[in-house]
């Protein structure tokens, strides 16, 4: 299980760091046009109230470690606190 794995410490420097990267650049890249810029700083200030949060949003997952991650995980990914959906398909009538 990837979750138990985390919190005992397992953390893939490398998936990590891609990651972080991941959300860095996407959002760059999402924000070609002053009309997608305008969008984010919107759906953002709308969250917060304050038209720095996309730029705090950055900072603070650039700022992330390995073991902040772990940290999470063991806080906040624990069986007590998941949630399990099973989905069925109706039988054809």
């Amino acid at each position: 299980d990837s979750i138990a794995e985390l919190a005992a410490g397992k953390v893939d420097e490398k998936r990590f760091k891609d990651a972080q990267s991941a959300f860095r650049y996407g959002l760059s890249m999402e924000m070609e046009t002053p009309s997608q810029i305008a969008v984010q700083i919107a759906y953002m200030t709308g969250l917060t109230g304050d038209v720095s949060t996309l730029d705090r949003a950055a900072l603070a997952v650039s700022r992330l470690t390995p073991a902040d991650l772990v940290a999470f995980a063991k806080t906040h990914l624990v069986p007590s606190s998941r949630t399990v959906v099973t989905l069925v398909s109706r039988e054809k009538s």
